[in-house]
């Protein structure tokens, strides 16, 4: 009976610590970083009551009489598994993601934690809540973490400032667009006309004066009715006349008993009109179409005028319209006339000039387009002097002078703003300069349809020298007429003066990707005095690796480049710090320079369960556990997540469970206790 009564004692101690940890658990449920314990039982010894018997050739075996005597608590050990991690806005609170530990020190041994509830002390060292310093490695003041760094406590004062620094390299990246092309000036006068000769069609020439439209005739349909009071007779296009020679003649082998008519051919001086004179004393002209308005408009002055002949002298004379058409290449100078159909009054023996003209911005000098004009002086020989005065023997491919059909002078400049045609005045006369035909120089107005145009590209950063003043800096990139090549252009905006290096060109390979950069006049860095007495500044630009696409980039996509870093700073003064995944500690300027500061080491271990609780949170190594594994975050494949704490991975319901199951234990163990207790009492009992 003693047995059953130290076992139930044995069961009621074992379960009592359950119950110990079960309660240190709930405790413990909002504890930062508190891991679970959980306890586990095992048997003690057992007495043996019989030994275990071998099978027999005549009989079997018997296994052995063992009487337990009881159980204990095997182990309490933690779960390490991880917690739930909870949001707190503080930068310097941190959790870890994985097995690792933080490392704390209280100046004479390392400890280790999953609180990450830290923070800086007066003297700007990271501690924890109970003024441990956290353990890691220290930058340097260039911001790196050196692979031999002394693992210790992180300092970072509030006051702490970054020196300036004066821009070394511009980095640019992005596309520059392939697809978009420069544009060249296209400027045009209005439609020129020309005086029309005996031999043309009527149909299609412009009739000046009265009717001032073109003539559309139509074969075998449309007629004239032309006589006085006498008689008429009607005329047929394209039956009796074709041209308005054929309509002069035959008008005049009708009525020259009365009237005559010619027409005024240029090729003699003339002015392309049908002249009626009368020879009877008394002659009034019918001249009229029912069947064309703008044939019957163009001799509206004729139909129904009077012509008197007095006596013997010469008779009354009366005329057409004037009638022109298209000018053409052929056409002589002296019979041009303006889009109205009026003559520009070029005579024989006058000058044509070029008054002013700009290529690109630059004037030239008056330019004699043609000295002493005759009848044989053309339209297409006034072409050919214009664009030679113009672009000169060798012009670029899109640099051109045209006569279009319906008349006009177009001008086409050479592609982009550096070959813009603007400024154009042409002048004629005895002395252009002094003598000039009004009319002409009206007539010869050129109105630009289209301006020259470049593709370019600006980009704008801030530059700095070496006390910290800014500078902007900008860099165009002008495309050129060369595929895939490009000129670029630094500038700066303010009283700075450029030394070297601010123009060049980039190429690009025909896949895209970057051939070279390029700086003119042998300049290796683009170069500049600040202007303030301090250093002189020299600025790499860095587009890229050649042959490769990992800078500027040359594609059929709209240009995107634009400078994406500069190494250089003003002062600057920490404004904020931010940790990272990695555990780095930044510092974060006002003049936007982002530093490492420090970096937090972590301690895994490779028996975290045999690690020793210390209070306050914290754990120190035994020797079951290891020595400790210190290495960055990253290394032992952990994180480390900002603004954030690990809760407790304590389950509510888990150790509610726990506890039932202890309290159940206890009482059952106890019974037994009772139970024996009993028995014993009955057995005393036996000698009454």
């Amino acid at each position: 009976m003693l047995k059953s009564i130290l076992n139930g004692l044995a069961g009621v101690r074992g379960h009592q610590t359950q119950m110990d940890v079960v309660g240190s658990n709930i405790a413990n449920i909002n504890t930062i970083g508190y891991k679970t314990m959980q306890a586990t039982f095992q048997e003690t010894l057992s007495q043996m009551v019989g030994s275990a018997q071998g099978p027999t050739e005549k009989r079997g075996g018997s296994n052995p009489l063992q009487i337990g005597l009881g159980s204990s608590i095997g182990g309490i050990k933690s779960t390490f598994s991880q917690g739930a991690l909870q949001d707190t806005g503080n930068v310097t609170d941190m959790a870890i993601l994985g097995n690792s530990f933080f490392i704390v020190n209280d100046g004479n041994r390392d400890f280790f934690t999953r609180n990450g509830s830290f923070g800086f002390d007066g003297e700007g060292t990271l501690v924890n809540n109970q003024g441990y310093a956290v353990q890691g490695k220290q930058a340097t003041p260039e911001g790196v973490i050196a692979e031999d760094a002394v693992v210790g406590k992180l300092s970072l004062a509030a006051d702490t400032r970054v020196e300036p620094n004066a821009t070394t390299q511009v980095t640019i990246t992005g596309n520059l667009d392939a697809e978009t092309t420069m544009q060249g000036t296209l400027t045009r006068t209005k439609s020129f006309l020309a005086t029309a000769t005996q031999n043309e069609d009527i149909s299609g020439l412009f009739a000046n004066g009265a009717a001032e439209t073109f003539l559309n005739l139509i074969s075998g349909l449309d007629t004239i009715t032309v006589g006085d009071q006498v008689s008429t007779r009607t005329f047929t296009y394209g039956v009796d006349f074709t041209t308005l020679a054929d309509l002069a003649t035959a008008v005049d082998n009708e009525f020259n008993a009365r009237f005559t008519t010619n027409f005024n051919d240029p090729a003699d001086g003339g002015d392309g009109q049908i002249t009626i004179t009368s020879v009877a004393p008394e002659v009034r002209m019918v001249v009229r179409s029912d069947t064309n308005s703008a044939l019957d408009a163009a001799f509206a002055n004729v139909h129904e005028s009077v012509l008197i002949t007095a006596g013997f002298g010469a008779g009354q004379s009366v005329n057409s319209d004037e009638f022109a058409h298209r000018a053409g290449r052929t056409d002589p100078l002296i019979n041009l006339r303006n889009a109205q159909g009026d003559t520009l009054g070029l005579v024989a023996g006058d000058d044509l000039t070029l008054l002013s003209a700009a290529i690109g911005g630059l004037r030239s000098p008056a330019t004699s387009l043609f000295a002493d004009i005759d009848d044989t002086s053309t339209f297409e020989q006034f072409r050919l002097n214009l664009a030679n005065a113009l672009y000169g023997a060798s012009p670029q491919p899109e640099e051109k002078v045209e006569i279009e059909d319906d008349g006009r002078i177009r001008i086409e400049g050479g592609l982009g703003v550096a070959r813009a045609v603007t400024d154009l005045k042409i002048g004629a006369g005895g002395d252009p300069n002094t003598d000039t035909r009004a009319s002409f120089g009206s007539s010869f107005t050129f109105f630009e349809e289209q301006a020259a145009s470049d593709v370019t590209h600006t980009m704008t950063t801030t530059t700095y020298d070496n006390i910290g003043q800014a500078h902007t800096l900008q860099v165009e990139f002008t495309r050129t007429r060369e595929s895939g090549k490009w000129n670029w252009r630094a500038f700066l905006t303010g009283n700075e003066t450029v030394r070297s290096g601010s123009t060049g060109i980039i190429q690009f390979n025909r896949d895209g990707s970057l051939n070279s950069l390029q700086y003119d006049a042998g300049a290796t860095a683009f170069s500049f005095d600040p202007g303030n007495e301090s250093e002189l500044v020299s600025v790499g630009l860095l587009v890229g690796s050649e042959g490769l696409f990992d800078g500027v980039t040359f594609f059929a996509s709209p240009s995107t480049a634009a400078v994406v870093d500069q190494d250089g700073s003003a002062l600057g003064v920490m404004e904020s710090v931010s940790i990272d995944e990695a555990g780095m500690i930044f510092a974060n300027f006002d003049n936007g320079i982002r530093k490492v500061k420090a970096q937090i080491s972590v301690a895994q271990f490779n028996n975290p369960t045999g690690l020793i609780k210390a209070q306050d949170s914290l754990f120190i190594n035994s020797v079951n556990s290891g020595n400790p594994i210190v290495a960055d975050a990253e290394k032992v494949l952990s994180k480390v997540v900002s603004k954030k704490l690990e809760r407790s991975n304590v389950d509510i319901a888990e150790q509610f469970t726990q506890m039932i199951t202890a309290q159940r234990g206890l009482q059952a163990n106890s019974r037994v206790i009772t139970t024996s207790d009993d028995v014993l009492t009955e057995l005393i009992n036996l000698k009454r």
